[in-house]
């Protein structure tokens, strides 16, 4: 029985030692345009000084930043160190969102914790900001999940951000799966194989070019929503904000091009919707009223919902400002 397999294994070996010099004498660069997209880090000033904030992936597709650093705490989140026992009498705010919850001199966590305190003089609240940079709502409900609802908040605020919107590497977020460290071995090894390169290179050519949205405004509505059940299920009031828009017009003419190279997030974007509206900035503001109108009517339609309109706020203060 083994001499039959042995001699049944020996075509394919033939078969696949062609294949690898017939790839390797084809003069032909193999190489994929095609790339998985995962957040590698974030730039943020502290004080005066730039730092750079690494981030460390995990399963099943999220990152956080390096915990212990100059502005990290235990658990990798800007601020203190979070601790899951609460103190008595503490009420805990939970913010979750992408860099425009994580960052900033003063993030609008930390402003609000220093608020609070100066209001009532005495440590009766406790702001944690669980925003992580190039996060979608797709990663923000699992940083919910694993680090956040441990934490028994009191309160959960929800800033979506930019991220749902744009187009990364052309899949949207919930059909990646991060491959295991076993996975990831046998990959670099077979790598090495000019065969391995070419059959990778032509499976991607026959995926064609057709691209997504990271969360497209489907999905989007389905985690906010899934958001508003785990707030329920806690017992816990949720707000949740628009995402403002103070992008200069001449930008987004700069930015809204089909002239650019493959993969570029902005032109992409403009294509998927250029059929709907086909001027850059109107089509810009479809996207945004597109994705701002979910988020009105995701909190309209659950009482245990606080709508904070930022793009609201921050429309009526665009006229003060030229571009």
């Amino acid at each position: 029985m083994l001499k039959k397999l042995a001699f049944s294994l020996v075509p394919l070996a033939l078969l696949l030692a062609i294949g690898e010099t017939v790839a390797r004498f084809s003069g032909r660069d193999f190489k994929s345009d095609r790339y998985f997209y995962v957040a590698g880090g974030h730039e943020e000033y502290f004080g005066t000084e730039k730092l750079y904030i690494r981030y460390e992936v995990r399963p099943p597709y999220h990152w956080v930043p390096e915990p212990n650093t100059r502005i990290t705490n235990n658990k990798g989140f800007r601020g203190p160190d979070w601790y899951e026992t609460k103190p008595e009498g503490v009420i805990r705010i939970a913010s979750m969102g992408d860099s425009c919850t994580l960052g900033g001199q003063e993030s609008y966590s930390e402003r609000l914790d220093r608020l609070l305190h100066e209001a009532l003089g005495t440590r009766k609240y406790e702001v944690l900001n669980a925003g992580v940079g190039s996060s979608s709502t797709h990663q923000m409900l699992q940083l919910f999940d694993q680090y956040v609802a441990p934490m028994k908040p009191d309160a959960l605020l929800v800033f979506p951000g930019w991220n749902d919107r744009w187009v990364h590497d052309g899949r949207p977020d919930k059909e990646h799966v991060l491959p295991s460290p076993t996975q990831e071995k046998i990959r670099a090894v077979l790598m090495k194989s000019k065969l391995f390169q070419a059959l990778v290179y032509f499976a991607d050519r026959m995926r064609g070019d057709e691209k997504s949205q990271r969360v497209p405004p489907k999905d989007f509505e389905a985690n906010l929503r899934a958001f508003a059940k785990r707030a329920r299920d806690m017992n816990i009031p949720m707000y949740l904000c628009t995402t403002p828009d103070g992008v200069p017009d001449s930008a987004i003419r700069k930015r809204f091009r089909l002239d650019k190279e493959r993969w570029d997030w902005e032109s992409d974007l403009y294509a998927l919707y250029k059929d709907k509206v086909e001027e850059p900035v109107a089509c810009w503001n479809y996207i945004h009223n597109l994705y701002k109108d979910i988020i009105r009517e995701v909190a309209e339609s659950d009482d245990n919902i606080t709508l904070i309109d930022l793009d609201a706020t921050i429309h009526e203060r665009r006229a003060l400002y030229d571009e």
